[in-house]
């Protein structure tokens, strides 16, 4: 009985050890479970946290694809309402639509022709500050960028030049645009650039119509003085100091008197010529001049014109013939009629040309699209402005704070 009931105990012994061997187990197996439920809650809390990242960059790139275009369309928007602020300094405008047209009509001539639309509007300012009727600056914009294609110059260049013109000599529209064509027709027929004969043109203004020299004769000369070389400034000085010279009349100085005395005229006969034949007594007083023997010429032309005025006039004594000529082409409607145009045409359909019109109608596109960001974009700028004010305001009161706070800020 001892030995069974000994057996017995063995066994419950053995039994009880297996249960806590077993107990232990599970044990261990609930708490690596616990373990690894932490572990993938871990890796999930993980994942969503790369995934949340990767929607933050996707957005934020595709923020950056629509920002940049945007920020492209609204800095063309911006640079076109400061073009167009100078337009409205200098025309006016009864309306607001008014204003508006305006501007559409610009842009709508940048889409059709190779010149910026602020170019065109520095054009329609300068037309504007000449005294140019609003209903009539299109007209005029379209024909002073013509010109500044055709002349290669620039737009405020060529809008300017028109609008002196104008003033200058008194004339229309049309008028001006013959003697753009004039001016044209000479460079393209002598070794003179249309710049250096228009500068010419425009620098002399309307003391030559003062002396009975017209515009278009002030460009034959100038162009023949141009074509060997004269500098523009140097010519236009040459002409001016010219046609005063030749209308002197009873102001004529003494040496002035005696230097035509020694061609064989009289100062107040040439002067009364010059008021109904410019050209034909400019050119008979220097075929006299090139009479005299060469020692004498240039003593006689400093008498009559002055010693600063010898470099633009001497050439002129060996281009008398170019002189005669270039006097006949501005007198010959047939020659000259629709050169500026032509040239415009030319110059128009070049591969830079037709880039600067592509780039035009994509600046037109960004001008209207950025138009429309401009109010919430001054709205932004507005408040921040506001808050930049009352912060300055606020550290100048509190230097102290506002050091212990920066400093705050330079530890974070």
């Amino acid at each position: 009985a001892k030995q069974q009931g000994s057996k017995g105990y063995v066994e419950y012994d053995t039994e009880l050890s297996m249960l806590q061997v077993q107990a232990k187990k599970n044990q261990a197996a609930k708490e690596y479970e616990a373990t690894m439920g932490r572990v993938a809650a871990k890796q999930q809390a993980s994942a969503n946290l790369s995934q949340a990242v990767g929607n933050l960059k996707s957005g934020a790139m595709f923020a950056a694809a629509i920002a940049v275009p945007l920020g492209i369309a609204a800095n063309e928007a911006m640079k076109f309402e400061s073009a167009m602020a100078d337009v409205r300094k200098t025309v006016d405008f009864d309306t607001p639509e008014q204003f508006k047209q305006m501007g559409d009509d610009i842009l709508k001539m940048s889409q059709e022709m190779p010149m910026a639309a602020d170019g065109i509007a520095q054009i329609v300012a300068a037309g504007g500050q000449a005294g140019i009727a609003r209903g009539d600056l299109k007209e005029f914009a379209v024909d002073a960028i013509k010109m500044g294609v055709a002349f290669d110059v620039s737009a405020d260049q060529a809008g300017e030049m028109m609008a002196k013109w104008r003033t200058a000599f008194g004339m229309n529209q049309g008028q001006v645009v013959q003697l753009a064509d004039q001016v044209n027709y000479l460079s393209n027929t002598t070794a003179a650039s249309s710049d250096a004969i228009s500068d010419i043109v425009t620098r002399v203004g309307p003391l030559g119509q003062v002396a009975g020299i017209s515009a278009s004769q002030i460009a034959a000369i100038g162009a023949s003085m141009a074509s060997v070389g004269v500098e523009s400034s140097v010519a236009a000085t040459g002409v001016k100091n010219m046609a005063l010279g030749l209308v002197a009349g009873a102001g004529a100085t003494k040496s002035q008197v005696a230097a035509f005395m020694q061609l064989g005229l009289s100062a107040e006969d040439v002067a009364k010529r010059m008021q109904t034949d410019a050209q034909g007594t400019i050119i008979d007083v220097l075929s006299r001049i090139k009479q005299l023997p060469a020692e004498m010429q240039a003593a006689v032309m400093t008498d009559l014109f002055g010693k600063e005025s010898i470099n633009a006039i001497a050439p002129l004594l060996t281009q008398l013939d170019n002189l005669k000529d270039n006097f006949g082409k501005v007198g010959d409607s047939a020659q000259y009629a629709g050169s500026m145009e032509a040239e415009y045409q030319a110059r128009a359909g070049t591969t830079a040309n037709q880039l600067q019109l592509a780039k035009n109608n994509l600046v037109s596109l960004a001008v209207n699209v950025g138009s429309i960001l401009l109010p919430a974009i001054t709205s932004v700028l507005s408040a921040v402005a506001s808050a930049t004010g009352a912060v300055a305001s606020f550290v100048a009161e509190h230097q102290t704070l506002a050091q212990v706070i920066m400093v705050a800020i330079g530890a974070l």
